[in-house]
């Protein structure tokens, strides 16, 4: 079954970490001031959970970061079977004929 990558903004309420992770205040402070000086450089990992609940995979140091800076959204990598992306533009494309008429 062949995958596409998706990238996307995703509210930060609507992630959660996979694991509970101990992250030292150094660690988070550096990741702060690299958020601030250069931007999110490399988007989370995430799993979909469902429409609405996103696991993370990887960057759980980011993750911790961007809430300690306020951030409202995170910039999120996540994959998608290519039948799920199919329904999805299905869905999408029923959606916008709805709105026509």
């Amino acid at each position: 079954m062949s995958e596409q990558w998706i990238l996307r903004d995703i509210p930060i309420a609507q992630l959660y970490p996979f694991r509970k992770r101990v992250i030292s205040q150094g660690v988070e402070g550096c990741m702060r001031a690299s958020i601030v000086r250069c931007g999110l450089l490399e988007p989370l990992i995430v799993f979909p959970e469902d429409d609405v609940r996103y696991c993370i995979l990887d960057g759980h140091v980011r993750y911790a970061a961007l809430k300690g800076l306020d951030y409202k959204t995170a910039r999120c990598r996540f994959r998608m079977s290519v039948p799920e992306a199919r329904k999805t533009k299905k869905t999408k494309k029923k959606n916008q004929e709805d709105e026509i008429s």
